[in-house]
């Protein structure tokens, strides 16, 4: 599982941020990763597979189901994170922020042990190459692993009017 998904998870919760997945897997895939996640204690709201629209990724189709589920009507209130070229694609054609990942990366295709082993100048050399290609794809933003995203969620949240 991505590191830091389940903390981050919490805030999204904590602060009414909805949580969906999309993926190109199958819904018979999708289905045994989300066991396998929810083992774990992932949880999402909604997961759309490429089978529950007309288009797969990186049409926008799966993100677009996704907001009318929750009856979003605003893309710009939408952050796709992501950690291929193709989450970014998709976030870009959809019109929503896109945050991308660099720790989890297929991009990097290392273990998070493989990933610590690596020589300091290899592993910044990896990352810049990472942001490069995920910002030449659309990223917004492009950080480290998912401990990073609330920061940037607060950028964009409105501040919240006490009542009396």
């Amino acid at each position: 599982m991505t590191p830091a998904v389940l903390q981050v998870q919490t805030y999204l919760k904590a602060h009414h941020i909805h949580i969906a997945t999309t993926t190109g897997y199958t819904k018979a895939m999708l289905a045994i990763a989300a066991k396998q996640a929810g083992l774990l204690g992932y949880h999402p709201e909604l997961m759309v597979s490429k089978e529950d629209v007309a288009a797969g990724r990186p049409a926008p189709d799966m993100i677009n189901h996704i907001m009318t589920a929750f009856n979003i009507t605003d893309p710009q209130t939408v952050v796709k994170v992501g950690d291929t070229v193709i989450d970014m694609q998709e976030g870009k054609n959809a019109g929503v922020l896109t945050v991308g990942l660099i720790e989890s990366s297929s991009l990097l295709g290392l273990s998070q042990a493989k990933l610590i082993d690596l020589p300091q100048k290899t592993r910044l050399a990896k990352f810049a190459e990472i942001t490069k290609t995920l910002k030449a794809a659309g990223a917004d933003y492009v950080i480290h692993n998912l401990s990073e995203l609330p920061a940037i969620l607060a950028k964009y949240q409105t501040p919240q009017k006490e009542h009396a």
